[in-house]
């Protein structure tokens, strides 16, 4: 259970039986972000402050309203026990059910007058929504942006849809390049962060946590299949993201994995980031290598803000954060030539200028991954 009190946003609670809850905390979860970053009661431009959240459609009570519409076209009446326990339209079931009124919703209850959607890169999703995001405020048309990620999937279709992958851990645990590693433990969850040209937040007095110098984005291309990784089209995403950085990956000193658990995806992320880095000149063990999916499963559409949060506190706070779960790296892991190490443990990070990458990948070949720093 989450507490959410329709009345404070305004929402007739008659109407919350019709709405996914993944809008409802979405909204709950934007808010709260927004008065972290110190404008719950603080005067700022509305009409310039856009929401972008990266999600994806198919949720239960969109399932159930198919159910109810295709059991009579092809068996006749329902039953009555089907009938009393599937959901009934109203009047707000069809805003209720719209991917884009996830963040519809939250310009609508928060009066905000900039660009609102969502876009779908699967689990990639919430650093798409960034990059198109930081791309709005760098254009210049809009001054702040609420950028999120939500998946609330977690329902028998997903499990089903997963397993006939082969991509789920039999034994339900995540352990991001470890030996015993067998595949995805799912989660769920949803992150927003308020983002801000750095010279704004400046002039504003905000309480700046990390700041992202790019976001870049690729595709796998011609390929046999469109849910296995690709190891080109990865490394072409995270070439393009130093390259627009200006960082050079010999300064990273952390970097936060698409990592799933998964035997090929692990495999092939951890080659195409050898690659990169070692091409750069980074020293056998320079960086820490992380995934926080081993601590709270892939949240799918939400995971690469799971990420960037990850990484941004990390930097702020000067602690390199450990991947648990990992007793022993898995054997294409070699510890001699390898630029990266890893954490079981936490560990301060007193480098001055501290800098992170984080990397998401989505089924269909999509990429994205970011590159940021410590502020000051």
């Amino acid at each position: 259970p989450v507490p959410f009190d329709p009345l404070a946003f305004g929402i007739p609670p008659a109407s919350l039986a019709a709405i996914e809850p993944v809008q409802l905390l979405s909204l709950e979860v934007a808010s709260r972000a927004l008065a972290n970053a110190g404008y719950e009661h603080r005067h700022f431009d509305r009409d310039r402050t856009s929401v972008i959240f990266g999600a994806e459609a198919g949720t239960d009570l969109s399932s159930s309203y198919g159910f109810r519409s295709i059991w009579p076209s092809l068996l006749g009446e329902l039953p009555p026990e089907l009938d009393d326990h599937l959901p009934r339209l109203t009047e707000d079931s069809f805003p209720g059910l719209l991917t884009n009124v996830i963040s519809g919703r939250i310009a609508n209850r928060l009066d905000l007058g900039g660009a609102n959607y969502t876009v779908d890169a699967a689990c990639a999703s919430s650093l798409t929504a960034l990059d198109a995001a930081c791309k709005e405020l760098t254009a210049g048309s809009s001054d702040m942006v609420l950028c999120g990620g939500a998946d609330l999937h977690n329902g028998i279709n997903d499990y089903l849809l997963f397993s006939s992958v082969h991509a789920l851990s039999p034994t339900g645990q995540c352990r991001t390049f470890s030996s015993d590693a067998d595949g995805i433990t799912l989660g769920e969850g949803i992150a927003c962060v308020v983002l801000k040209r750095l010279e704004d937040a400046r002039r504003d007095g905000d309480t700046i946590h990390a700041v992202i110098k790019a976001v870049a984005a690729s595709s796998d291309g011609r390929h046999l299949g469109l849910t296995a990784p690709r190891k080109d089209g990865q490394v072409r995403c995270l070439e393009r993201a130093y390259a627009q950085s200006g960082i050079d990956p010999a300064d990273v000193g952390l970097m936060e994995a698409h990592g799933t658990g998964t035997v090929v995806g692990d495999r092939t992320e951890m080659a195409t980031l050898t690659e990169v880095f070692a091409e750069a000149g980074v020293e056998p063990g320079a960086a820490v290598l992380g995934s926080v999916k081993s601590q709270i499963g892939h949240t799918k559409c939400a995971a690469g803000l799971a990420g960037l949060i990850k990484v941004a506190k990390a930097v702020h706070h000067g602690v390199l954060p450990p991947t648990v779960n990992l007793v022993e790296p898995n054997p294409y892991y070699d510890a001699e030539t390898s630029p990266f190490r890893f954490l079981t443990q936490a560990r301060p990070w007193a480098a001055e200028t501290r800098r992170g990458g984080v990397s998401a990948f989505g089924f269909g070949g999509t990429n994205a991954t970011l590159a940021m720093q410590r502020y000051g």
